[in-house]
């Protein structure tokens, strides 16, 4: 029993095709991206700033979990941020993970602050990124793994950002979302679930290739 709530692996539709995924529509021009993708087909590339897409979910999710792959090819100028959860509600983010252009680092951001950094990682390479989060004032947690290594993690901290209007998660970006300094950016794999099923499937699910 998997709480699967969406996949995507860019390898069954072309660019023209993304609103018919990601149901919150895109921003800019970020595309499918023909023969590469992580172990084979498509990905999605993103070459400027404010280049994403954008998922959103009939629910309310109060834990969810995001994998995706992702690889930087050119380093950006500033730091870029790349995976939102967000409240279409109260128009806030809970947490996001992006890349530090100085440290070459991937970077958890929870409530509007840095929680921490990953260790050292290399350009050109895919990556694969989990951010799981549980939304709550008190008892919130962020936990971010990469290649299913736990790289950064808060726990007891207060991931909630607006006591009104953001309990839960119901929209998600993904792509080159900062203003400025992009570089380039795929994004192949996705998954998103929340902890409605069974365990071990309503939890981080590990490197996984998505067939699409």
């Amino acid at each position: 029993n998997m709480a699967l709530l969406f996949m995507d692996g860019f390898d069954h539709y072309v660019t023209a095709d993304f609103t018919m995924k990601w149901n919150g529509g895109i921003v800019n021009t970020p595309t499918v991206s023909a023969g590469n993708g992580r172990v084979y087909g498509a990905a999605m590339e993103c070459n400027a700033a404010n280049e994403y897409v954008i998922w959103t979910s009939a629910t309310e999710i109060q834990e969810i979990v995001v994998g995706f792959a992702h690889r930087y090819s050119t380093n950006p100028s500033t730091d870029q941020y790349f995976l939102s959860l967000r409240s279409a509600k109260g128009s806030s983010e809970f947490a996001a993970v992006g890349w530090s252009f100085t440290n070459q680092k991937y970077i958890l951001r929870v409530n509007g602050a840095t929680a921490g950094l990953s260790t050292a990682k290399t350009l050109g390479e895919w990556y694969y990124i989990e951010l799981k989060l549980a939304v709550d004032q008190v008892a919130g947690s962020a936990i971010m793994k990469i290649d299913e290594v736990t790289e950064v993690s808060v726990t007891n901290t207060d991931t909630q950002p607006n006591s009104t209007n953001d309990h839960y998660v119901d929209m998600i970006y993904l792509g080159e979302f900062t203003g400025s300094g992009s570089g380039t950016s795929r994004f192949d794999d996705v998954y998103i679930l929340d902890n409605s099923g069974s365990a071990p499937n309503n939890t981080f699910l590990g490197d996984v290739v998505i067939e699409t």
